[in-house]
């Protein structure tokens, strides 16, 4: 089932990232493509809490969301300003990394131990960080 939840994330990213760019194209005001992004997001996880019948949630991981929910939010702020001057591959690049976050913080706050693909995906988002920084040196951005 975790592979279906990856595809389906992955779709879902991708037709986000190409989403902003042809709002972009097409001229449309940010600021409503954000809010109804945002909207749509928290509307989708209050369904799905009401239908697994959550009722609460422990306190470290509501202050873990609105953390990186902020952290999100500008990052989509900052993600809609580079990818009107820049290329889009690099941008959406850097606004996922904004993923790492909630692992790192599982890692800390629950104190769940990492298995070696956890630890093979940490060392594939160093590389990926180097070689951003190494494109973008190239490229001049």
């Amino acid at each position: 089932m975790g592979y279906v939840y990856c595809i389906i994330a992955v779709t879902a990213y991708a037709v986000l990232g190409l989403s902003y760019k042809i709002s972009d194209v097409k001229k449309c005001d940010q600021s409503q493509v954000n809010f109804f992004l945002f909207l749509f997001a928290g509307v989708i996880v209050l369904i799905w809490g009401l239908a697994k019948g959550i009722t609460s949630a422990p306190g470290a991981a509501i202050i873990l969301g609105v953390v990186d929910g902020a952290i999100v939010f500008v990052s989509v702020l900052v993600f809609r300003r580079a990818a009107a001057l820049g290329r889009i591959s690099t941008s959406w690049t850097i606004l996922n990394l904004s993923l790492v976050i909630p692992v790192i913080a599982s890692v800390a706050l629950w104190r769940e131990i990492p298995s070696a693909r956890h630890y093979a995906g940490f060392a594939l988002t160093l590389i990926a960080i180097i070689l951003l920084g190494i494109d973008a040196g190239r490229s001049g951005e």
